[in-house]
């Protein structure tokens, strides 16, 4: 199945140590194991997942919206280090958050437990 990386850190200061560098690599190295094909990468650097607007402005907004619009008709799996790299908003929040995304095709992955989450229909 085709994947999608996401990759955030939330200040510059984090932008300047390791943070993208270990995040491809485990996310990469996630999806071979799993034997998904990489077709794109977005990075969202020093954007804070606290208010959520990099899910509505940076380059994870860009995928929502390609998603809306129909890029992945057969579907497409997100895949992040950790659910935290997607937001950091209340449960609640997110939860319909990533209801939506997977009622339009999205399957999100986690490298930190190796979870998928997706809609079981």
């Amino acid at each position: 199945m085709d994947c999608v990386i996401y990759i955030r850190w939330s200040s510059a200061e984090q932008g300047k140590g390791s943070s993208l560098q270990r995040q491809r690599d485990d996310c990469r190295r996630h999806a071979a194991e799993n034997g998904w094909a990489v077709i794109d990468e977005l990075v969202d650097d020093g954007i804070s997942a606290f208010k959520g607007e990099h899910a509505s402005t940076g380059s994870l907004g860009h995928f929502v919206r390609d998603v809306e619009a129909g890029r992945y008709p057969d579907g497409v799996i997100l895949l992040c280090e950790k659910l935290d790299r997607l937001s950091r908003q209340e449960p609640g929040r997110v939860f319909m958050w990533m209801m939506n995304l997977t009622e339009a095709g999205v399957a999100v992955a986690t490298v930190d437990g190796s979870r998928l989450y997706r809609n079981p229909c």
